[in-house]
């Protein structure tokens, strides 16, 4: 998550947001937070990150500038495609001009999470469930200052949501708040 301090009375930290492709697999023109896949020989998180948010935002970010926030991994019998998510945090820099690389994203935006979850209740917006709650959690904090020192200390606990026929996905209740 390529994140910045906004406007307070706007709803405060900023996120950058892409929309994946109609082509995409797995839930086409969602939008989410640059990112991707590691190499199948590469176990090296952090060069993952770096290389995907290059690669979708056009943003070249130094190791030490990501901070890990969370594990996430796809529910069994969801779907055939699993995925076993990491996300991290990186503060962009005033020189930092992030772009949707208009081939595996579009429409790329800095955005608040409260007017992206606004925008994702109203449909105009297609958010899948990881990235709604991690909207939901930058809410909780005022600028990006607060939200880096927090995640430099908190606990990463893997969260595996389940499906509900009527539900949607959800989380055990423990979890929400303490991922």
């Amino acid at each position: 998550m390529l994140v910045r301090d906004g406007d307070r009375a706007a709803g405060g930290i900023e996120v950058f947001m892409v929309r994946r492709s109609a082509r995409s697999p797995f839930m086409p023109d969602a939008y989410v937070f640059p990112g991707g896949a590691a190499d199948p020989d590469d176990d090296d998180l952090i060069a993952t990150a770096i290389r995907e948010v290059e690669e979708e935002a056009g943003v070249r970010l130094e190791r030490e500038a990501l901070v890990r926030f969370s594990h996430w991994v796809t529910p069994p019998g969801e779907s055939t495609r699993r995925y076993d998510t990491h996300f991290y945090l990186a503060r962009a820099r005033d020189d930092h001009a992030p772009e949707a690389d208009e081939h595996e994203t579009h429409d790329g935006r800095w955005v608040t999470a409260a007017a992206a979850l606004r925008e994702g209740e109203a449909g105009s917006m297609r958010l899948m469930y990881p990235t709604r709650k991690h909207l939901e959690r930058l809410l909780a904090f005022p600028d990006v200052d607060a939200l880096l020192a927090f995640a430099a200390t908190k606990p990463i606990v893997t969260v595996a949501p389940w499906a509900s026929p009527d539900a949607g996905y959800a989380m055990p209740a423990e979890l929400e708040g303490a991922w």
